[in-house]
């Protein structure tokens, strides 16, 4: 059950490489612009483009440590007994009633997110660009990707060698940081300090985004939810220009997290991805379902957080 890649035969190249792919490489198709794509024809180009470089060997070292750990993790669930287990699920029953005691529905809070930024801006200084697929980065790394250049799958933290083996039309173009500093630190809405309009967060968070776009000529994504945790992740729902809430109910807070992919969740990255992966957790629902072995696997600061993920609780101060 949580076996990694049932008994792979050791140091097997073919089996390495296959773990590197299906990982770290691998298409991302749960970041905005880049679903619906042919998972298996994109990772196989990146595969090709790559192998043999220094990227591909770093990358493959890293996969290696994170595999290293796995094998470390099933050690440790080869000890476990059923007594134990049932021990450790009753004190995560007992972690999540208080932590549901801790849920707050009284407050809005909007997470603002600019649309592909340093892309966005470039194009804006340079319209001829707007429908062309077009990279901020070099070619040995990229920092950010336009939409229609994710459509080729080319993404953020991907060497341009390899994107433009995915996109051969692909712009690359220089960032210029001091350029995204200035911009971002532009006040597009300076009479707005909460939302506390006669008018629905929807409507206001929808004027909210007209008038950063009147000002700036930068579209914004938005999410409206009672918490930044949720905020966070519907500002990515909807991208690009547009915006996304979740009613503010225990019941469809809950059912909106259930089927949601982890990866989704911001501080979910590649290696938690693949831990919790190894352990059958693909979606928040699994947070639940392993909760004893999450329980004895992880420190409580982290055993704590995956089960304000599954129960969709979040911080409701936002820090000015």
């Amino acid at each position: 059950m949580f076996s990694l890649g049932q008994q792979r035969k050791q140091n097997d190249p073919k089996e390495e490489d296959s773990s590197l792919m299906s990982s770290r490489m691998a298409l991302n198709d749960h970041k905005a612009g880049m679903q619906n794509l042919d998972r298996e024809k994109i990772n196989q180009i990146i595969y090709e483009a790559s192998k043999g470089s220094k990227f591909f060997e770093n990358e493959k070292k890293k996969d290696e440590q994170v595999n290293q750990r796995i094998v470390e993790q099933q050690k440790k669930i080869a000890t476990i007994t059923e007594y134990e287990l049932a021990a450790a699920e009753k004190q995560a029953d007992i972690i999540l009633q208080n932590l549901e005691q801790m849920r707050n529905l009284k407050r809005t809070i909007v997470h603002i997110d600019m649309d592909a930024f340093y892309a966005a801006v470039e194009t804006r200084d340079n319209p001829s660009l707007q429908n062309k697929p077009m990279a901020v980065g070099s070619n040995s790394m990229l920092s950010t990707s336009n939409y229609v250049a994710r459509r080729f799958g080319v993404r953020a933290a991907m060497p341009g060698f390899i994107a433009k083996k995915l996109c051969p039309q692909l712009v690359i173009i220089p960032p210029d940081f001091k350029k995204y500093t200035s911009v971002s630190r532009e006040r597009p809405l300076p009479g707005y300090k909460s939302v506390t309009f006669g008018v629905s967060a929807e409507d206001a968070v929808q004027e909210m985004r007209y008038r950063i776009e009147q000002r700036t000529r930068l579209t914004a994504s938005a999410g409206i939810a009672p918490n930044t945790l949720i905020a966070k992740i519907c500002s990515d729902q909807n991208k690009p220009n547009g915006q996304f809430s979740v009613p503010y109910s225990r019941e469809a807070i809950e059912e909106f997290m259930r089927d949601l992919p982890i990866r989704k969740v911001c501080g979910i990255g590649k290696v938690t991805e693949k831990m919790l992966r190894a352990l059958d957790i693909i979606t928040c629902s699994h947070l639940y379902k392993q909760r004893g072995l999450l329980h004895i696997l992880y420190s409580e600061s982290s055993f704590e957080h995956f089960m304000r993920v599954f129960l969709g609780i979040g911080s409701t101060r936002v820090e000015r």
